[in-house]
């Protein structure tokens, strides 16, 4: 893909054509990296470029330059072009990258949801954003990417990555993207993944609270924590009816057996619920 943005670049006859290659390269190279906008190797493209845009941005943790922005405008006009079909076009497939959400429809079963939710498209959590999670109830898959280890005195991670399944039962932007991707709000799946991390929360911050459990990281380590999920998680969601929620969650963990998954897990982590314990212990003390 590099070698057609250069051939394109220099098709357009720019005087300078370097800084844009060099922007080129950086942009492709948070995608190949992060695996953010590919599916099979191939560019999986959302119709609204303004996605890849803020998932860019997220990642290189500043605004984009004029040079960047351009880069993103040529690789669309290039999965589109002539240029492009000299060698094998790049697949531009929306639906791998799950555009600005509508309302799906919700699915039952089992059999669906393996179907649908193990074996269905998986996106980076880097390019994900608040508009593109439905607004209804359903299930969600978080996966580990290769490349990431987490520490092994946990337990093994499944060959496919699956590390976490659970339920929204009434949003999964509320539940899965506000508050396990981002922690607005109680979370047990970031909280996990925290104190795997070996993130603390503050001392003292649960003395006088009425949950005990529901402990918080500080802003800092909230905003690392997010970052490292935005490197190193892919996810993949569903609407489901929640007739069946209750008990096809609890059958997929019983057969998956995810690393982060306590309730339902007949092989779950002792260490993660000891480095818990910790955490609440020390939310707890003065």
């Amino acid at each position: 893909m590099t070698d057609l943005v250069d051939r394109y670049l220099d098709s357009k006859g720019l005087s300078n054509p370097s800084i844009r290659k060099r922007a080129a390269r950086k942009v492709l190279g948070f995608m190949d990296s992060t695996g953010s906008f590919l599916s099979g190797g191939q560019l999986a493209l959302p119709s609204d470029k303004g996605i890849v845009a803020s998932a860019y941005e997220r990642h290189k943790g500043s605004s984009l330059n004029s040079a960047e922005k351009s880069v993103i405008n040529h690789i669309y006009e290039l999965a589109g072009s002539s240029v492009g079909k000299s060698s094998p076009r790049p697949a531009v497939t929306p639906k791998a990258t799950k555009p600005v959400a509508t309302a799906p429809k919700a699915v039952k079963g089992l059999a669906t949801a393996e179907k649908s939710l193990l074996q269905g498209n998986f996106i980076s959590v880097g390019a994900l954003s608040g508009e593109m999670v439905p607004d209804v109830p359903g299930l969600y898959c978080i996966k580990l990417r290769k490349s990431v280890r987490l520490p092994a005195k946990f337990g093994k991670v499944r060959e496919d990555g699956v590390i976490y399944i659970g339920q929204a039962s009434t949003s999964l932007r509320k539940r899965f993207w506000k508050q396990e991707l981002n922690h607005i709000g109680a979370a047990t799946f970031f909280r996990s993944i925290g104190a795997m991390l070996e993130y603390l929360p503050p001392k003292g911050s649960l003395v006088g609270k009425k949950n005990q459990s529901n402990f918080k990281f500080s802003p800092e380590d909230t905003e690392a924590i997010r970052q490292w999920m935005r490197n190193s998680l892919t996810a993949n969601f569903i609407a489901f009816s929640t007739e069946t929620m209750d008990d096809v969650e609890k059958k997929l963990i019983d057969t998956y057996r995810p690393l982060v998954n306590y309730t339902h897990n007949p092989d779950y982590s002792r260490e993660l619920e000891a480095v818990k314990d910790k955490c609440r212990e020390y939310a707890k003390s003065q």
